[in-house]
């Protein structure tokens, strides 16, 4: 399918793809176009009411575009927007959220209440984790990352989004576990690198099948390639991608990973999540922080408990507990849960922790005056929203990594009685087109 015609890329979609329309009227979505792109395209496929389309020249590009920085771009999907400069890529966020809004929420003010996309200054350099998939091609183990739309793996000899004193690092690794792995290459699953500037710590976990393996061997030649203070396996069954760990075996060193947020310490497993981009994690802190602030000091009522729901590691707890005397963390993950208690007494803090999913907890919950909640990428379940919403809290920060599942779940708390106040995005990925975003409600008053 071929069209010669000119179209000028008029916004950007979520996802990143550009918008055009082409001349009779149809819209067509373009891979790696920018606004202000003129553009011929080669359409791709037709889905009736639009099209899909790649670029096939640029005519005329836009003052937005720029040149990319990584070698890999054409081939990566770990980057996919590095060809829009960056504060103009922001702007593009906001305005991802605010249409979410709108569209799937329903919520017709959302372009005053969203506010400028927020950002810690680095563009690059800023992830504390990589995960690098495993591909074995000819009896040779690559690392890399997913490709563009595909499953495949793109080898990747260096990446810009680690700091920069680990930009080699996935070569060095892929090296020395062809090494380490040869002749049983294919039990070798994922390799995740957590980095902090901040402690200096370095974490390697080699994501496996469960079996025995040479220990000593593995953890002398690693150590040759990288200073780890943490060298671990996570032994996993079945499809890598959920995750089913089974248990981790300390090779080397503390057995954990360290990085401070703001003034409080944190030590995290392997299999626990925490934020990626740590400047970004402490502005997200500090807003939640000046919002449950506010709340607590206006509330009258002598009920001010806080509740962290989908607590994690204690992102928000710690901080939390630090400023208010009566927080209770509701996490469902093992891992998390024991890195959560560690990390609240070696700050000498106390919350109160529940282990179990937020979906049962109405008994825990029926009475909750503030909440903050933090729930994966689909948002929240119907359950859990049934939870929080018989808990009737005064107020909810929503912590959110995708603009679709916050409109949606807004929307159901919008017609529970809640009021949206305002919703503030955060650059935690530059270079793609994920915005993390807070959402703050309030109880109306019947």
């Amino acid at each position: 399918m071929a069209n010669d015609e000119l179209v000028r890329v008029e916004n950007l979609a979520f996802k990143g793809r550009g918008v055009a329309r082409l001349t009779g009227g149809k819209t067509v979505f373009i891979e790696s176009a920018v606004p202000g792109d003129l553009l011929t395209l080669e359409l791709t496929k037709d889905h009736g009411r639009y099209f899909d389309a790649r670029i096939k020249s640029i005519v005329e590009a836009s003052p937005d575009r720029q040149k990319p920085l990584c070698p890999h771009f054409e081939h990566c999907g770990a980057c996919p927007m590095q060809h829009i400069r960056g504060d103009v890529l922001r702007k593009h966020k906001r305005a991802f959220v605010v249409d979410a809004l709108k569209r799937i929420g329903g919520i017709n003010n959302s372009d005053l209440i969203v506010s400028d996309t927020r950002h810690a200054g680095l563009d690059w350099h800023y992830r504390n984790k990589i995960e690098l998939q495993v591909q074995v091609l000819s009896d040779k183990l690559h690392l890399g990352f997913a490709a563009s739309k595909s499953h495949n793996v793109i080898p990747v000899d260096s990446c810009l989004l680690l700091p920069k004193a680990f930009l080699k690092l996935p070569a060095k690794l892929a090296g020395a576990l062809n090494y380490i792995f040869k002749g049983n290459l294919e039990s070798l699953k994922r390799v995740s690198v957590r980095v902090s500037q901040d402690c200096k710590d370095v974490e390697l976990a080699l994501w496996t099948e469960p079996g025995a393996c040479n220990r000593a061997f593995i953890a002398k030649v690693l150590k040759d390639t990288i200073n780890a203070s943490s060298l671990v396996r996570v032994l996993v069954k079945g499809n890598i991608e959920k995750r089913d760990v089974r248990n981790v075996e300390v090779l080397g060193g503390k057995g954990f990973w360290q990085e401070r947020l703001l003034d409080f310490d944190f030590k995290v497993s392997a299999p626990s999540f925490f934020q990626t981009n740590s400047k970004v994690a402490e502005l997200m802190i500090e807003d939640v922080l000046k919002w449950v602030n506010t709340q607590v000091n206006t509330d009258k009522s002598a009920n001010k408990q806080i509740y962290d729901l989908y607590s994690g590691v204690g992102t928000f707890t710690l901080p939390l507990a630090d400023v208010f005397d009566d927080v209770c963390a509701i996490e469902m993950a093992g891992s998390s849960i024991k890195d959560l208690r560690r990390n609240l007494e070696d700050n000498q803090l106390y919350a109160d922790v529940v282990g179990g999913s937020v979906e049962y907890m109405t008994e825990e919950t029926k009475d909750m005056p503030h909440v903050i909640v933090d729930p994966p990428r689909a948002g929240l379940s119907d359950k859990a929203r049934e939870t929080i919403i018989f808990g009737a809290p005064k107020s909810i920060a929503y912590v959110s990594c995708d603009p679709s599942t916050l409109a949606r779940d807004m929307k159901i708390f919008i017609a529970a009685g809640y009021n949206l106040e305002k919703v503030t995005p955060f650059d935690m990925f530059p270079q793609t087109y994920h915005v993390e975003s807070i959402a703050y409600l309030t109880k109306l008053v019947s």
